[in-house]
């Protein structure tokens, strides 16, 4: 479980969806930006997305700003294998620590053209992950399924309660997630503030574990509620 602070990778992204005839969906524009990498223990970080698209529609000589990697079905882009890169640097803690300076990383901006337009295409099953030191070790959000890639012989090791047979995947022994997302309605909209090192998202967001135990207090990050936010604990 570690610190459980939050802040071992954090990302902004956002998705534009772009139309032609008949209102058909014709390609996406993805940008995802890195804000922080506060793992210790992990060697590199990895970015890729899986889209609810199949591999076969997307024309890989028109898309770019990441790779599509081979062997699944659904298309499953590698953004990055390594964000020290977009950081510019190659290890340490990366604006997680009060003091430190902090580091604006590169954005990147992914374009994916299809074959054959789609009517529709739903963001809630874009499936963005991470892996960690190595590309068979994802983390996903909750409940949502591993590619082809991952080694699932990691599932209900450590402290992981991940049950495939139950549809249940990348969740702790106390039903904590392993990741989070927080949705904005357009980017000028305020973004999350996340934990400083070490300090455990509960003690920065004291309603936290109430909305994971029992699914109440739906607005548990949203630091304009009185008792939400104890502000000295965010970066």
């Amino acid at each position: 479980m570690g610190d459980y602070d939050f802040n071992d990778f954090v990302m902004n992204y956002s998705y534009e969806l772009e139309k032609g005839d008949n209102n058909m969906i014709t390609a996406l524009k993805l940008t995802f930006t890195p804000i922080a990498k506060g793992a210790a223990s992990w060697t590199h970080i990895g970015v890729g997305i899986e889209l609810p698209l199949s591999a076969d529609n997307i024309d890989k000589a028109k898309s770019e700003g990441a790779t599509l990697e081979e062997g699944n079905d659904r298309a499953t882009f590698i953004v990055w294998n390594d964000v020290n890169t977009a950081f510019g640097t190659t290890e340490g803690y990366v604006n997680t620590e009060g003091a430190a300076v902090g580091v604006s990383a590169i954005p990147v901006e992914v374009t994916v053209r299809l074959k054959t337009p789609v009517s529709s295409l739903l963001t809630q099953k874009f499936n963005p992950f991470i892996f960690v030191n190595s590309r068979q070790r994802e983390i996903h959000l909750v409940d949502y399924k591993p590619t082809k890639h991952a080694d699932t012989s990691l599932f209900g090791t450590e402290n992981d309660r991940s049950d495939p047979g139950a549809e249940v995947y990348y969740r702790m022994d106390n039903r904590y997630p392993w990741a989070l997302d927080f949705p904005r309605k357009e980017d000028s909209s305020p973004a999350w503030n996340y934990p400083k090192e070490r300090v455990i998202i509960t003690k920065a967001y004291p309603n936290y574990e109430k909305w994971v135990l029992d699914q109440s207090n739906l607005s548990w990050f949203d630091a304009s509620v009185s008792g939400n936010v104890n502000k000295e604990f965010l970066y």
